[in-house]
């Protein structure tokens, strides 16, 4: 996510590079363009590579107006946002899959379970909900997924930018930062890959 300015100001589009040793890179590239003039703000909300394809997840907002209101996650109330899509079998040639979901905000783009579904975690920029994103099928990353709501924990935490693991067992971990700025993760759990989850 390149802002022209700061982080989520006006015109901040989503560029790559790319390297087949980790040390020597290619040039950038961006993946899409954001005009200043259109007050959009796109951010990378993360990659994933399956069936021969890269899709890039972009979430697209509105002016988070960076410029008065202070940093934090919590300028993202009263957004409207949407999750995007790019897919490329070369990475050259970007096709554009738009409004995958409404109102969720990713910070790591899905990867595979044990039984081969894909899973990601956002969380609902009304009532900060966290959110499970599901993607039955690899065939089908760029299409919208199935959405599954995280129960909420009477001792807060407010869940975002979430990010999970599976053990060998299958339960899935995932833990979430605290917007309320309480200095705790919080985690919770889901046995059946993803469908349901503790609170």
């Amino acid at each position: 996510s390149t802002g022209l300015l700061h982080e989520d100001y006006v015109g901040q589009e989503v560029h790559m590079a790319w390297s087949t040793d980790g040390l020597h890179w290619s040039e950038p590239q961006v993946i899409v363009h954001t005009h200043p003039e259109s007050k959009i703000v796109r951010n990378n909300a993360g990659l994933c590579a399956a069936g021969g394809k890269l899709y890039n997840y972009v979430c697209v907002a509105n002016d988070f107006r960076r410029d008065v209101v202070p940093p934090g996650m919590m300028g993202l109330v009263q957004q409207k946002i949407r999750l995007d899509a790019y897919s490329t079998a070369d990475l050259l040639h970007w096709e554009h899959h738009e409004n995958l979901n409404d109102n969720i905000y990713l910070f790591e783009g899905p990867r595979p379970t044990l039984s081969g579904k894909y899973i990601c975690c956002g969380f609902d920029v009304i009532n900060h909900d966290a959110m499970m994103l599901i993607w039955d099928d690899a065939s089908r990353l760029a299409e919208p997924p199935r959405v599954v709501r995280v129960p909420s924990s009477p001792e807060g935490p407010l869940p975002e930018q979430g990010t999970w693991y599976q053990t060998g067992d299958g339960r899935i971990y995932m833990f979430h930062r605290d917007t309320s700025v309480s200095c705790r993760l919080g985690l919770n759990w889901s046995d059946d890959d993803g469908e349901t989850w503790s609170k």
